[in-house]
């Protein structure tokens, strides 16, 4: 009787330890909040090229569902034949965000703007946008981009 006891004990153990949390892989709005910086990004299937300023990119998320972020662009100045490259800010944009199952929504000037979150851990997030739009000949053309994050 005790052997079977424990492994009614065992085995109700096993199945209360895989939560339904787990089928969420984290992705939930604690874990989304916090600050970001763009690390890599993919345009249809091939890696965009980033330079040092796009490596700068923010985007935040804080708890009161308000989203904030902060674009750079490359500056460059030539004078006296000298070439100077600078990071200047591009534009900083404050909106609203929230979070539905693994579909982030962020809402800037009235545009939402949906992606869906393929990886949310305490130090990488990745964010798959989806853009549909017609082409000059009236075709449909899908463009996919998916962004890679740090926390910071």
């Amino acid at each position: 009787m005790k052997k079977l006891v424990l492994l009614t004990l065992l085995i109700s153990t096993i199945f209360t330890s895989c939560s339904s949390d787990d089928d969420n892989n984290g992705i939930t709005e604690a874990n989304l909040i916090g600050k970001w910086q763009h690390t890599n990004s993919i345009e249809n299937g091939e890696e965009a090229i980033l330079d040092e300023c796009d490596l700068m990119d923010t985007i935040e998320f804080k708890a009161n569902n308000v989203i904030t972020t902060m674009t750079f662009y490359t500056n460059i100045v030539v004078e006296n034949s000298q070439t100077t490259t600078t990071c200047k800010e591009d534009s900083s944009e404050t909106g609203k965000w929230s979070l539905s199952g693994e579909i982030v929504t962020n809402v800037f000037e009235n545009e939402p703007y949906t992606g869906k979150v393929l990886e949310l851990t305490n130090t990488t997030l990745k964010i798959e946008y989806t853009d549909e739009y017609k082409d000059q000949e009236g075709n449909t053309v899908t463009d996919t981009h998916i962004d890679t994050y740090k926390r910071i």
